[in-house]
């Protein structure tokens, strides 16, 4: 079973401090702890992520949890292109400077 996890914030705002990445970060967290089930991270209408925020939330999550453990719990759900590719960057830049 997969658990959900919607991103929700102000639409025109977005997502863009470490603060805000940091306090998404545990949030997830707890529902990580809570299952032993894949967690989908639901960006729908998620217009704006900075890589501050991205970084803080979702690169130090995969450091924590290490890579492999992280995509086999973590899926991104109705995140767009851009979304897609700052995740991409973050995660590789993140995770390389860990093995540096």
């Amino acid at each position: 079973m997969t658990s959900v996890y919607r991103l929700i914030g102000d639409a025109n705002a977005g997502f863009k401090t470490r603060h805000e990445g940091s306090d998404v970060r545990s949030q997830i967290e707890k529902v990580l702890a809570k299952t032993d089930d894949m967690v989908a991270i639901d960006f729908s209408g998620v217009a704006v992520m900075t890589p501050s925020f991205a970084d803080e939330c979702f690169g130090k999550l995969a450091q924590e949890l290490g890579i492999d453990e992280f995509k086999k719990r973590i899926r991104l759900r109705g995140a767009d292109e851009t979304i897609r590719v700052l995740m991409n960057f973050v995660l590789s830049e993140r995770l390389s400077t860990r093995d540096s």
